[in-house]
C-alpha cells in the first residue's frame, strides 16, 4: 500500500477548517484522511503561517 500525497492547499483548507472551530475527528472524517495525518498538520503548520485570502 503507497502513501497518499496530499497537496499544500489541502492541508492548508483542513487545518482553516479545524481552526474556525470544527472538531478534528469530524474534519479527518470529511476529507478522509487519518486523524493522525490531520493533527500532525495541525503541529507543524501553526495558524501564523497560514496564509488568510
Amino acid at each position: 500500500m503507497s502513501k497518499r500525497k496530499y497537496d499544500h492547499n489541502f492541508k492548508m483548507e483542513a487545518i482553516q477548517l479545524v481552526e474556525s472551530g470544527r472538531r478534528a475527528t469530524d474534519v479527518s472524517s470529511d476529507l478522509d484522511i487519518p486523524i493522525q495525518t490531520l493533527t500532525r498538520w495541525l503541529s507543524i503548520y501553526p495558524s501564523r503561517w497560514i496564509c488568510r485570502q
